[in-house]
C-alpha cells in the first residue's frame, strides 16, 4: 500500500488475486462492447475514446459481485474511502489508439440512483506488460502522477482531480471503474481520519499493548480523536 497523504491518492495492492483478476478479465473480454462516449458527460464526449462492456439490465453479474465483495472486504479501502455508497463497476477497454483526454469526473454518477462522486477508483485487470501506454495520469500539486498497476491492484483518488488515460500504443488495457460517496465529504478531514486509523493499526500490530503502561492510553487517545472527528464530519 502506498499513500500520498497530501494528495489523497492511494494504491491498494491485491484487491483481486491473480486468478480472480484473470477470470474477471476473461469474462469481460468475451463480452459485447459499446462506444464509451455513450456514458460520457457533456464535457467528455469529444475526448473519450474507449469501449465499455454492454449490460443487458441493471442486475449484478458474477464479476460485479467479485469486484464489489473484494472492495468492501478490503480494510485499506474501507479505512481510506469510508464508503457510504459505491457505484457498481463499469468495465472499460482501451485498444490501440484509444485514450481519454484530460477531464474531471461528473459530480453525480448513476442511472437508477445518483451517487455523489467523492472518490474515483480504477481497478487494473490487464497485465501491465501486455500493453504499452494507457497510464492513468492524475494531476496533483507535484505535477502529473502516472499510474499503471499490476492486475488486481487498484488506485483511489479524488474525483475532483483532473486526470486522463494516455493513448494505448500496443495491446489492450482492461480496467474496472467505480466511484465512491464517502461518509466524510471533506477531503482534508478524510485525510486526517485515515492517518489516525493507519497510526492506530500500525501501533496495535507492531507493539504489544503490555509493552508499556502508556500504550493503552495512547491507543485510546488516537481512537477518541478519530471517533470525535467522525461525529463532527460524518454525512449520514
Amino acid at each position: 500500500m502506498e499513500y500520498c497523504g497530501a494528495l489523497m491518492l492511494i494504491w491498494i495492492p491485491n484487491v483481486l488475486t491473480a486468478d480472480e483478476a484473470r477470470h474477471v478479465r476473461d469474462v469481460v473480454a468475451r463480452g459485447t462492447f459499446v462506444d464509451g462516449q455513450l456514458t460520457a458527460g457533456v464535457m467528455g464526449r469529444d475526448i473519450k475514446k474507449n469501449l465499455e462492456l454492454q449490460r443487458s439490465d441493471n442486475k449484478p453479474t458474477e464479476i460485479d459481485r467479485i469486484v464489489m465483495n473484494r472492495l468492501l472486504d478490503n480494510s485499506t479501502f474501507q479505512d481510506f474511502a469510508m464508503p457510504k455508497q459505491v457505484v457498481p463497476p463499469i468495465f472499460s477497454k482501451y485498444e490501440v489508439g484509444m485514450e481519454y483526454g484530460t477531464h474531471v469526473d461528473s459530480p453525480m454518477i448513476g442511472q437508477t440512483s445518483l451517487v455523489r462522486s467523492d472518490l474515483s477508483l480504477t481497478l487494473f485487470l490487464s497485465d501491465p506488460t501486455s500493453y504499452d501506454g494507457g497510464e492513468l495520469s492524475v494531476q496533483t500539486g507535484f505535477g502529473e502522477q502516472e499510474i499503471k498497476l499490476a492486475a488486481g491492484d487498484a488506485v483511489v483518488y479524488p474525483s475532483t482531480s483532473l486526470h486522463r488515460v494516455k493513448p494505448v500504443t500496443r495491446g489492450e488495457r482492461i480496467v474496472a471503474l467505480s466511484w465512491v460517496q464517502s461518509f466524510v465529504q471533506d477531503e482534508g478531514i478524510r485525510d486526517i481520519l485515515y492517518d489516525l486509523t493507519y497510526a492506530s493499526r500500525r501501533l496495535s500490530e507492531s507493539v504489544p499493548m503490555d509493552a508499556s503502561p502508556a500504550l493503552p492510553e495512547i491507543r485510546d487517545k488516537l481512537y477518541r480523536a478519530y471517533a470525535n472527528l467522525m461525529r463532527r464530519y460524518t454525512d449520514v
